[in-house]
């Protein structure tokens, strides 16, 4: 579905898999508004531009997370199930049943595809393995159809996992092919994003591929990546912060 999630955004900070860490996360968020401030955002500019999303595998238990969060011991600032700026796409290891911060299963905003769900390799060691890990063949076709029916396609993807084309081209740790990783490559056939950013594989990896215009980002648990995104009418490539191959626009 096509929503106005990101409307608005300026920058989006997109944090990898957690797995239960509260305090990883804790520090994720803090770090992302202190990189806002150091390119000089003010207070009301992060509060209102400002985008963080959870890549997945955040926890297996979301209202146990978010109390553990809001304790002494951490006082997070997060809101909770229903924050607003601060969202969860979900993995394979989450919950089952979603929560009001959690993206839908897929979508596009304001020049952002989001795609959630894997497969688990493990799910038969999993005492609370979700059968709906994945999104199901019909939510498949439907993400194609979504994607392919865009006028102007996406510059950024977000996945939990990531398409054939990547998993071919570096060692990660999960290799072989499944349902969204053949969903995520029907995807980059139609069209290539400037930016594409997944977790699953808990693997850092920054490539360019020259052959697809595209910047592929793999985040290690509990790493995370800024980026700016296009509020003109101009549509530039957006840009990641800290990545000098990509703010000089060089290539």
């Amino acid at each position: 579905m096509q929503t106005s999630t990101f409307d608005g955004v300026r920058v989006l900070q997109i944090i990898g898999d957690i797995h239960n860490k509260h305090e990883v996360y804790n520090r994720e968020l803090i770090a992302g508004r202190d990189k806002c401030y150091a390119h000089n955002l003010s207070c009301e500019e992060i509060d209102q531009q400002l985008k963080t999303v959870q890549i997945g595998d955040l926890t297996d238990n979301y209202t146990e997370f978010f109390d553990h969060l809001s304790s002494p011991e951490i006082d997070s600032s997060h809101n909770g199930v229903y924050d607003r700026q601060n969202l969860l796409l979900q993995g394979n290891h989450d919950p089952s049943k979603a929560v009001p911060c959690c993206l839908p299963r897929f979508g596009e905003s304001n020049g952002v595809f989001w795609v959630s769900g894997a497969y688990s390799i493990d799910k038969n060691l999993q005492s609370n393995w979700n059968p709906d890990e994945e999104l199901s063949m019909a939510e498949c076709y439907r993400a194609v159809e979504l994607y392919a029916s865009l006028d102007i396609k996406p510059s950024v993807i977000i996945s939990h996992d990531c398409p054939n084309y990547i998993r071919k081209d570096k060692p990660l740790k999960i290799e072989s092919q499944t349902r969204t990783s053949d969903l995520l490559q029907a995807l980059l056939e139609i069209h290539a994003p400037d930016i594409w950013v997944f977790g699953h594989h808990h693997t850092h990896l920054w490539n360019w591929y020259s052959d697809k215009q595209m910047m592929a980002i793999g985040l290690e648990e509990g790493e995370s990546v800024m980026i700016e995104l296009d509020t003109t009418d101009a549509k530039e490539i957006p840009i990641i912060w800290g990545s000098p191959k990509i703010e000089d626009r060089s290539y």
